[in-house]
């Protein structure tokens, strides 16, 4: 049977609609007539949008009927992530429909875009409703290969340390050492007593378990080296260090014996070197004499053969608001201070990355890369991608700050992270204190952020990180202020997809 071209041109127009194809041909009416040209609309955004980006459809004329473009109904902008419809308003300019936000759009997320019934003056519509879908912004940093662990309290955890991927040791403020044999899905309150508190770091070495905390007597405390051989049920005190402060950081495995540095501060500080294995304990000399200085952190390196020590000065006295890093190489018996040629901002902390090279860590995006045996270091900043901080450019008022507290690398001194905090200053109100996380692939050359997978502002606002155990680059924990436990339990990098992060 034979067809008019206008019949031939009407089954191609259907089946090109059915396609999804724009209508780009003339229509036909029922009786076969050619009819006037169809309103064709084409999406004016790239695929993936920013999310401030208003929404643009180029309508191709300029006879649109303004009544049926407004029309709330016939422009719907849905988030495709969670359902809900995204309000917004549309106006008209030219021939292009332009759909503002009311808000600025989540990072990742897919819309889905529904254009119906416009008509042009002429009384010309649309064929069928013109859908199509865009892709807001990935964000800033968009590797949340961490995960949220079970939390066994809501105190500071101050200590973290796993003997493999299953079994691993907290240590809490409130003077708490929790267990967990599958990988922080539960942990079990193993020890506490109500004549010990304020513990600090825990390390651990299959079931032997070592930790530092104050005891109370009634009428005086004393702090001591703690030191378990049965999966943290019991500890007993193989070292006491006096009543002054003090902190165990640096714990490393050598030679088959296992070495504690620790460090306690008062009037002038002290540093020591415990070795587990023969009960010796080295005392370091050499130190700062300078009581305005405190020590914020030691460690010791993998093969125990040299140590650094961290200092901070608050600005009192007579002592600017600086920082001093010592070194020793000879396991912590002597020290000299490391001279940076400089004053540097107040250091907070620090950690080896391989035997001879360290990292020297403190406020206001602070981060030194040392060359102990040489005795040179490189300041890395943003080109190295150490966050900065910011300012407020009319007062100067400092309105971002990133202290970093604690470095860890692997074995091989290649993969590493540092971790610490991010305060922002708002006018009028507290400040708001999160945790920050770094990770190095090149040895501390440079570094990336990372976000925890689930936490708010997509991944970034999780609570201040105070330590962190690393057993390899697929394996790392950590653990914070109020009750933070997270982990990394594979090296890849994920990647945030669309519709991964969490929706408002």
């Amino acid at each position: 049977m034979s067809r008019t071209p206008c019949q031939a041109i009407a089954r191609f127009c259907a089946a090109a609609a059915l396609a999804g194809a724009a209508l780009v041909l003339g229509a036909c009416n029922d009786n076969g007539v050619k009819a006037p040209a169809q309103l064709t609309l084409t999406v004016a955004n790239p695929a993936t949008i920013l999310r401030n980006d208003a929404i643009r459809v180029l309508v191709g004329r300029s006879d649109l009927n303004v009544q049926t473009a407004l029309d709330p109904q016939n422009f719907v902008v849905t988030n495709l992530c969670n359902g809900l419809r995204i309000d917004g308003s549309v106006r008209v300019s030219g021939d292009t429909l332009i759909f503002t936000p009311t808000q600025v759009l989540p990072y990742l997320i897919r819309i889905g875009v529904r254009v119906q019934n416009l008509l042009a003056t002429s009384g010309v519509g649309l064929a069928a409703p013109f859908t199509f879908s865009l892709l807001t912004e990935a964000p800033p940093v968009s590797d949340i290969s961490w995960g949220v662990l079970n939390s066994p309290t809501d105190d500071a955890l101050v200590g973290i340390s796993f003997v493999s991927r299953t079994t691993g040791y907290m240590t809490s403020s409130g003077g708490g050492v929790y267990a967990t044999g599958n990988t922080g899905i539960t942990w079990e309150a193993r020890f506490k007593t109500s004549t010990l508190s304020l513990f600090t770091q825990v390390r651990a070495f299959g079931d032997t378990v070592f930790t530092a905390g104050v005891f109370s007597n009634g009428t005086g405390t004393s702090r001591h080296i703690l030191k378990s051989v049965d999966a943290a049920h019991n500890f007993t005190t193989p070292v006491t260090l006096g009543g002054r402060p003090f902190s165990l950081d640096g714990t490393r495995a050598s030679n088959g014996h296992i070495r504690i540095a620790t460090m306690t501060f008062g009037s002038v500080a002290d540093a020591y070197v415990y070795d587990a294995a023969t009960g010796a304990l080295i005392i370091g000399s050499g130190l700062s004499a300078n009581s305005e200085y405190v020590p914020t952190q030691i460690d010791i390196s993998k093969d125990a053969a040299s140590t650094i020590l961290t200092y901070r000065s608050d600005g009192g006295g007579s002592t600017p608001v600086s920082g001093q890093l010592y070194v020793s190489r000879d396991s912590g018996r002597t020290y000299a201070a490391f001279n940076f040629g400089r004053t540097v901002f107040q250091i907070a902390g620090g950690g080896f990355v391989d035997n001879n090279t360290a990292l020297a860590l403190g406020d206001s995006s602070q981060v030194f890369r040392v060359n102990l045996a040489a005795g040179t270091y490189v300041l890395l900043g943003a080109a190295q991608g150490i966050p900065q901080g910011e300012s407020d450019p009319v007062t100067g008022r400092r309105l971002i700050t990133y202290t970093f507290r604690r470095s860890v690398f692997t074995t091989g001194g290649q993969i590493g992270w540092i971790v610490g905090t991010v305060r922002r200053s708002v006018q009028g109100q507290a400040d708001q204190v999160s945790g920050i996380i770094l990770i190095s692939r090149d040895g501390g050359l440079t570094w990336k952020r990372q976000a925890i997978n689930g936490a708010a502002d997509n991944g970034l606002a999780f609570p201040s990180v105070i330590d962190l155990t690393v057993l390899a680059a697929d394996f790392s924990a950590l653990s914070g202020s109020s009750g933070l436990n997270a982990a990394r339990q594979a090296d890849t990098q994920t990647v945030s997809q669309a519709c991964s992060l969490t929706q408002p």
